[in-house]
């Protein structure tokens, strides 16, 4: 794992928090152009990048490592709120994609409704705690499927919270 963030506060914050869940960080740089060098030299798996960090646009670093973009901007992982656990959860999700285009980290608000997806809720469920329709809540769960890589509920759940073995892609058979 690499973290890129111009702020060296919220830097070693990112990277305190992915030490406090067993999570090696390979490399911390200070800016864009820094991150693209480490993630060149380094190949981590995934880049965690804080918004705005000074360089190179985000999709230079995306050819060479998935990168989970942290900022205050709506539908990303929003710094404000983000803690060991959610963090976790998001890097579990961004690692967990193994093929597919390179913007396959959940947003927010999928990341929210995964964590809501684990405790056993239905979609009408989801819908009323959230305050969403039962469409709206339908779709993120489709697009959380496709970013998994899964095509059931159950192994939704088995990646996120990393017991998956092996699981069948989307159209396989177990």
């Amino acid at each position: 794992m690499l973290v890129a963030a111009a702020d060296p506060v919220v830097g070693a914050g990112l990277v305190a928090m992915l030490k406090a869940v067993a999570i090696d960080v390979v490399g911390l740089a200070a800016d864009g152009s820094e991150a693209v060098r480490l993630a060149e030299r380094l190949r981590p798996d995934l880049v965690v990048l804080d918004l705005p960090t000074p360089g190179p646009p985000p999709g230079r670093l995306a050819a060479l490592a998935r990168v989970l973009v942290v900022s205050g901007a709506a539908g990303r992982l929003d710094r404000a709120r983000l803690g060991p656990e959610r963090l976790l959860a998001a890097v579990r999700a961004a690692v967990a994609v193994q093929d597919g285009p390179a913007d396959t980290a959940l947003t927010e608000r999928e990341i929210e409704i995964m964590e809501i997806v684990v405790r056993g809720c239905s979609n009408a469920e989801i819908a009323e705690r959230l305050g969403l329709s039962g469409y709206t809540v339908r779709n993120h769960v489709g697009r959380i499927y496709m970013k998994l890589g899964v095509a059931s509920r159950g192994a939704a759940i088995a990646r996120w919270l990393g017991t998956a073995s092996d699981s069948p892609a989307i159209g396989q058979v177990c």
